[in-house]
């Protein structure tokens, strides 16, 4: 399984090093619909740890998510496997950490108060989600908050036998997130504090949780 995801990871890799100087340019647009997205778990950070809290971003892109919170004080590093991302993010939030790596290569040498994961359980083949649970887990510091959203468009949802497609306009599992997978993968780690429906053109499961 760990090869398979690793052959899909790397057509997903360029598939998002073409698309990243798209995504950077249209930023802006989407600052609004995230800096509220965020809102609920900047409160939860900023009332336990205040500013400086160290919070990790997974599956950054061009950083879109560590500008926002870098604005509210917190010591962010964001993670991506995108390199064109990556420099984006880089010029786009400067006094932010941004790491180049695979999350599943990745060690980190700290835990962090707050992790943040938009986009990112669409990555992973259902099958490799109790490892990945296991390594958000092993992140956060004892009460430590996270924030995830999965997209669920339909649009998004396409999937070919459990593979990639190379013509699939989008990621190849969304459609196997269905809420109550991911939810129920969430409470076997976190406590869930808040989940709702999503925002702007596409619909998204919404969760913020803290570590038990």
């Amino acid at each position: 399984m760990l090869e398979q995801y690793r052959l899909e990871n790397k057509l997903l890799r360029e598939r998002y090093e073409s698309l990243a100087k798209d995504y950077n340019a249209r930023l802006p647009d989407y600052l609004p619909h995230h800096t509220k997205v965020l809102q609920p778990f900047v409160g939860f950070l900023n009332k336990d740890f205040g500013p400086g809290a160290r919070v990790i971003d997974l599956g950054c892109g061009v950083g879109l998510n560590s500008c926002i919170l870098n604005k509210h004080g917190f010591n962010v590093t964001g993670l991506d496997y995108s390199k064109n991302s990556i420099e984006h993010a880089k010029q786009n939030c400067p006094n932010t950490k941004f790491l180049h790596t695979d999350f599943l290569d990745w060690q980190p040498e700290e835990k962090f108060h707050g992790l943040v994961a938009g986009s990112f359980l669409d990555k992973f083949h259902p099958e490799l989600l109790p490892e990945v649970f296991e390594r958000l887990d092993s992140l956060l510091v004892y009460k430590g908050y996270g924030l995830m959203y999965v997209p669920t468009s339909k649009e998004e949802s396409q999937k070919v036998d459990g593979s990639y497609n190379k013509k699939q306009k989008y990621n190849p599992y969304t459609a196997l997130l269905e809420r109550d997978n991911w939810l129920q993968h969430i409470s076997k780690h976190f406590k869930v504090l808040e989940y709702y429906p999503g925002y702007g053109k596409r619909d998204f499961f919404i969760s913020t949780f803290q570590k038990r």
